[in-house]
């Protein structure tokens, strides 16, 4: 369970599978090491990480619900 101070602690991420492994898996740790939470889908994110725009699940993505961090 995050804890309110932690930075990424009201963070639901979801890591774009463009993204190599070992980073993906990097981030992953460090994200959820600092509060945040996996998202299984666009629709549960509150933040998706990228390296492009034309990532899977773009065309589900809402702007304004989540924020797509390349």
């Amino acid at each position: 369970m995050a804890r309110e101070d932690q930075l990424f602690a009201s963070v639901k991420f979801l890591v774009d599978t463009a993204i190599p492994e070992q980073a993906r898996n990097e981030l992953h740790e460090t994200l959820s090491y600092q509060g945040g939470h996996s998202a299984s889908t666009v629709f549960d994110a509150t933040h998706i990480i990228t390296n492009t725009l034309d990532f899977e699940g773009h065309h589900d993505f809402e702007q304004g619900k989540a924020v797509a961090v390349t």
